[in-house]
């Protein structure tokens, strides 16, 4: 005959690792960005907001952000998609520069994963196509050039 208190704590380890294998998978996202070199300062920026936005979505279902330098260099960055694409990531986060764009929306254009890109310059060639899987959130130029008069007038003396 089995103790009560043996069958009770028989059913919590089975609850427990029942409960630890119903925890659904991280959402494995992978962010390419300069870390290094001039632009260094903006790609933590935008590393950070990654991971921020991450750590708010963490609730619903753990986010991994696995970061890679790609230095500001074209080339790199597109072997790191290409490395990225291979890899177990949902999607692929690019803070990328004028000189990367490119680079990158071409190799995603090629590849099974999206490309969401959050740096300041869009991609080539933008489409409203579903199934293009490079978007670009990133404001665009007249956004920009809005946002600098907004500011402009907001800290200005003169009306107008």
């Amino acid at each position: 005959m089995i103790r009560p208190g043996v069958r009770l704590a028989a059913l919590a380890l089975l609850g427990l690792s029942s409960s630890v294998a119903a925890a659904p998978a991280p959402i494995r996202l992978c962010w390419i960005g300069p870390l290094s070199g001039p632009l260094a300062k903006a790609g933590e920026e935008s590393l950070l907001g990654v991971r921020g936005a991450a750590e708010e979505y963490g609730d619903a279902r753990p986010v991994e952000v696995m970061p890679f330098d790609d230095k500001g260099d074209p080339k790199v960055a597109e072997g790191l998609l290409q490395d990225a694409q291979k890899g177990k990531f949902l999607a692929v986060v690019a803070m990328q520069t004028g000189t990367t764009v490119g680079p990158l929306a071409a190799r995603a254009r090629r590849g099974p994963l999206p490309l969401p890109l959050v740096g300041s310059a869009p991609p080539p060639n933008p489409t409203v196509d579903p199934s293009d899987p490079v978007f670009f959130v990133g404001g665009w130029p007249v956004d920009q050039a809005l946002n600098f008069c907004s500011y402009l007038a907001i800290h200005s003396d003169k009306s107008g």
